[in-house]
């Protein structure tokens, strides 16, 4: 009897599709409501330039790399950016969040506490709130999990062990394309990776050094404003 119960609290898998659905609800749902702030206007203003203007840094928005605004450039291009359709993209991502943050806890917890957590999230009023804004932490939270699923494959397994090792450089060097504060991963530092955690290095600084000259340019551009 006991061993019932036990099976009977063990999440079934159509429990998770059932949060992530519930997630992607409350997501969508009054996301239009809010006039767009200053923040929000600064995007669209931005994914409005030019894409060689976004990509050299010569535009409003000098604190952030260019990744989020130039996907967001493409989208604006299909359909236009109001209200709802900028803030879709953010919505969007954090749902597949959902289903990344579940793949990476079943690593570590058990079926029951991945159920806790993966609820936790899909309802949280704060990733609600950046859910619902037309800016780029989503799509940071999106690097920060398929990196961190990318460096426990390392850890974990042997097989491909390169290829994971690529991914996590390219997937590092795509977030600090999104924002400069994902530059704070350092990646695998255990002395039996040091020459993963080197691989992983190479490819990410070879990844990231094209927008350096950008990044010159883009504060070279503010203090041009400045003056």
């Amino acid at each position: 009897m006991q061993l019932n119960n036990k099976q009977e609290l063990v999440p079934r898998p159509y429990w998770f599709v059932l949060v992530a659905i519930l997630g992607l609800a409350i997501r969508l749902i009054g996301m239009g409501r809010q006039s767009l702030w200053l923040d929000e206007m600064t995007s669209i203003q931005v994914a409005g330039e030019p894409l060689y203007k976004i990509l050299k840094g010569q535009v409003f928005d000098n604190f952030t790399p260019p990744l989020y605004y130039v996907l967001l450039h493409f989208w604006g291009s299909i359909v236009p950016l109001t209200e709802t359709t900028l803030r879709l993209p953010s919505a969007l991502i954090d749902f597949c969040n959902i289903f990344l943050l579940m793949a990476l806890c079943r690593h570590y917890i058990s079926r029951i506490s991945t159920f806790v957590v993966v609820s936790a999230y899909a309802i949280s009023p704060f990733m609600l709130y950046y859910a619902q804004e037309g800016r780029m932490y989503t799509l940071v939270v999106f690097f920060a999990m398929v990196y961190c699923l990318a460096l426990e494959r390392i850890v974990r397994t042997e097989r491909h062990l390169m290829v994971w090792t690529a991914v996590s450089g390219v997937v590092l060097a795509l977030g600090v394309y999104t924002h400069y504060y994902f530059k704070t991963n350092r990646g695998i530092q255990w002395p039996n990776f040091s020459s993963i955690y080197f691989y992983c290095s190479a490819i990410y600084s070879f990844s990231i050094c094209s927008w350096l000259c950008c990044f010159s340019a883009q504060h070279a551009f503010k203090d041009e404003l400045l003056e």
